[in-house]
């Protein structure tokens, strides 16, 4: 594609002949995000990872059906974001798969799948062979109840490693990767309760650090890497009084400034919000700013946000959030002014219990769109972004594949 500007337009369209059943009337709905498309996957659905499972440029989905110790596979089918009904790969029973993430884990350019299960306190990998996963090997974490995962290569060998919050031990644990195999996970202490995480360059040092995001002891702490996987804790970030973290971690540059920030989402008596810790240099965090998550007063809010994506999802150049609220079944959309500021949330109306999120481009048109796994309703839900991306050699109306990988 020729370097061009671009250019965001938003386009109102119709999601009812994608495949799945639309909402009739939804309660709320946002100028962009709009008549979401559920699909039926089974009990309990935990965790959703996207990517190209099969190689023909689509972006498919992965998510993990805890009540039933599965994997459900939903394809692309490139009928504008329409999926195919899931292919299911059963796990080992009390396995009680929760999150997903999708990675090259061995290098051969198909993307597999890393399942975390809480029942078993350890992570499976489902080994991607051309479109057609197996079950790989499963590897100790080195904590209890493991949540959250996310990877990168931390050690610099060229191979994404994996990390998960392991809530009952009040630790991290590090899975390094030796050339495809997942080494037994290295604890390090956080505060009590640890839910969500991210992983980024926060001192500008050239590796991956660390912040997770801990429950009982309402704080974001982090850790940074000595370059080789090994890690310290630098600081401990209050989340600030009335307030405790409620769900994801998620990382960009809010402000423009070049240096990596933190959003946590939080809930407590101050209310329920997005919560930017801004990044001046070298991990030096100031202190906490709250955006509200759902309703526009910050009061006793009943939103309790829980998965978090940072993203531009208008196309404009800065960074914008996008989080589910698990009691008022609403997504959020917060638009990003690029000074470290967010707009009001935009909200449309999602089934029970939004319990997972992920965010890449399904149809196409340049832009990401969302699919939240919506845990007592038991379903997916597609939602479509209808902003596209227009540059020199294109046309209105042309579509072309562009497929992302988001953790």
């Amino acid at each position: 594609m020729k370097s061009a500007t671009r250019l965001a337009v938003g386009l109102a369209v119709s999601l009812a002949s994608l495949g799945g059943v639309a909402q009739a009337d939804p309660v709320i709905c946002s100028v962009r995000w709009c008549n979401p498309v559920f699909y039926a996957v089974g009990t309990h659905p935990a965790g959703v990872a996207l990517g190209d499972f099969n190689g023909d440029r689509w972006t498919d989905l992965a998510v993990t059906i805890q009540g039933s110790d599965k994997v459900s596979i939903l394809l692309n089918s490139g009928a504008g974001a329409g999926f195919d009904a899931p292919i299911d790969i059963p796990m080992e029973a009390g396995s009680a798969p929760h999150s997903i993430l999708s990675i090259d884990i061995d290098n051969d350019n198909d993307l597999d799948l890393v399942v975390g299960r809480s029942g078993k306190n350890d992570v499976q990998l489902l080994t991607n062979s051309g479109g057609v996963f197996s079950l790989g090997a499963t590897t100790g974490v080195g904590g209890s109840l493991p949540g959250e995962l996310a990877f990168g290569d931390l050690d610099g060998n060229g191979f994404a490693d994996v990390v998960s919050s392991n809530r009952d031990s009040a630790d991290i644990s590090v899975m390094l990767n030796a050339a495809g195999v997942l080494a037994p996970g290295v604890p390090y202490p956080v505060g009590s309760g640890p839910l969500g995480l991210a992983l980024a360059d926060f001192d500008g040092e050239g590796s991956l650090d660390i912040a997770v995001a801990s429950a009982d002891t309402g704080s974001v702490d982090v850790l940074l890497n000595d370059g080789s996987g090994v890690l310290s804790v630098d600081s401990s970030l209050s989340v600030g009084p009335g307030l405790s973290p409620s769900g994801g971690v998620a990382t960009g540059d809010f402000d423009g400034n070049g240096d990596l920030d933190i959003v946590v989402v939080t809930k407590g008596t101050a209310g329920d919000f997005a919560t930017i810790f801004l990044n001046s240099g070298s991990a030096a965090f100031g202190s906490p700013s709250n955006f509200n998550s759902d309703e526009t007063h910050p009061i006793n809010d009943t939103g309790y946000p829980s998965a978090l994506i940072a993203n531009d999802f208008d196309l404009n150049g800065t960074v914008d959030l996008a989080l589910t609220n698990l009691d008022s079944n609403r997504m959020g959309n917060l638009l990003g002014e690029g000074t470290g500021i967010f707009y009001p949330p935009m909200l449309f109306q999602d089934p029970e219990t939004p319990e997972a999120l992920a965010a890449a481009d399904l149809d196409g048109n340049g832009s990401d769109d969302l699919v939240s796994a919506n845990r007592d309703s038991e379903n997916v839900g597609v939602m479509i972004n209808t902003f596209i991306l227009l540059a020199d050699g294109f046309e209105w109306g042309d579509t072309w594949a562009w497929s992302a990988e988001v953790p």
